[in-house]
């Protein structure tokens, strides 16, 4: 018998190896897969729900967050025991998310250690895709489907957006949860020549209701005011580590901001031919009415398209109160014919 279970044990560690994933680990529900990512020796995560009893063969989900955060922190994040990810799963998804390089749990770019932040931005929204390749590569074979729906949110909209153009044949939907896109302006700032950002979870949080208009109330859930802040600090190991305050990520996604918003984006929206969803909220900044009629118009060769604003909310409509026809929306969206 002890030999029979050491071969088992044995074949399940080689097709791990043969399939280049790490042995998963249960996480609330939630399970956590590693695969590799564009550079050598650097693996990224995927948050996994698996569908729940009302499959019925439906395409699986990718989730893409955006700058700052990660997906457990997004998508997965639990207000009154309830996330994103659930919601699609208990339709009958089958759910992933990524973890870019130097996010949760994803492995850290190694120049992310260094005391001195100078140098070139880390993980622009190119180099990403080339991550979001392997995270819809990996999720095709995993589910046996020949397609995905793809919902990234704010720059990993933006970045979203770009990886459907590239490759249409892989993506059945597209939705555009208040991307980045261009403008014809020049901005105030300079262009990032620093590899990473440094923020401290108050600062993340006060900056998430930053957009509401003078006189509202906050619009965040309880639990985003109460614990969110803890959790992102947590999510950098690192800060624990080093006795540090505030959280580390990369600074590739300002440099695209920065490009963009001088009207010189690497998305280029004509070229998006897959059935397309653009969402926002009805307060959002950053994604303005502005931005989104211009993406609307500019989506010239998407196969449909769709826009919605949700109402009362801001660019982090996933953490507020609205959030709920956030999801009813991309859920009828990604069920029409």
């Amino acid at each position: 018998m002890e030999k029979m279970i050491a071969f088992y044990l044995f074949v399940l560690q080689g097709i791990c190896i043969a399939q280049q994933i790490k042995p998963k680990r249960e996480e609330h529900g939630f399970r956590r897969i590693s695969i590799e990512s564009r550079i050598s020796g650097l693996n990224l995560s995927l948050l996994h729900l698996p569908a729940g009893d009302e499959k019925m063969n439906k395409l699986p989900v990718l989730f893409v967050h955006g700058a700052s955060f990660p997906s457990a922190l997004a998508f997965g994040f639990r207000m009154e025991n309830y996330s994103w990810m659930d919601h699609l799963s208990n339709q009958g998804y089958e759910v992933f998310a990524l973890d870019h390089l130097g996010y949760g749990e994803s492995d850290r770019y190694t120049e992310m250690s260094n005391a001195v932040y100078s140098g070139k931005p880390l993980g622009t929204g190119k180099e990403v895709a080339l991550d979001i390749e392997r995270a819809v590569e990996f999720v095709l074979k995993t589910t046996e489907m020949k397609k995905l729906y793809l919902v990234g949110h704010s720059w990993g909209a933006t970045v979203s957006g770009y990886y459907a153009a590239l490759h249409p044949d892989q993506i059945e939907k597209l939705v555009l949860f208040a991307p980045l896109v261009a403008r014809e302006e020049t901005v105030s700032w300079n262009k990032p020549d620093y590899a990473y950002i440094e923020l401290t979870p108050e600062k993340r949080v006060e900056q998430f209701s930053a957009q509401l208009p003078k006189g509202h109330d906050i619009v965040l859930e309880d639990e985003v005011i109460e614990q969110w802040g803890q959790k992102w600090l947590a999510s950098d190991k690192a800060s624990k580590v080093e006795n540090r305050n505030y959280v580390r990520y990369p600074a590739g996604w300002k440099n695209d901001l920065y490009d963009c918003w001088n009207g010189n984006c690497f998305f280029e929206p004509a070229r998006v031919e897959v059935s397309t969803l653009v969402i926002r909220g009805e307060w959002d900044t950053s994604f303005s009415w502005d931005d989104a009629r211009w993406l609307f118009e500019n989506l010239s060769a998407a196969a449909s398209k769709k826009y919605v604003v949700i109402e009362k909310s801001t660019h982090v409509v996933h953490l507020e109160k609205s959030r709920k026809q956030l999801y009813d929306e991309v859920q009828l969206f990604l069920s029409e014919k």
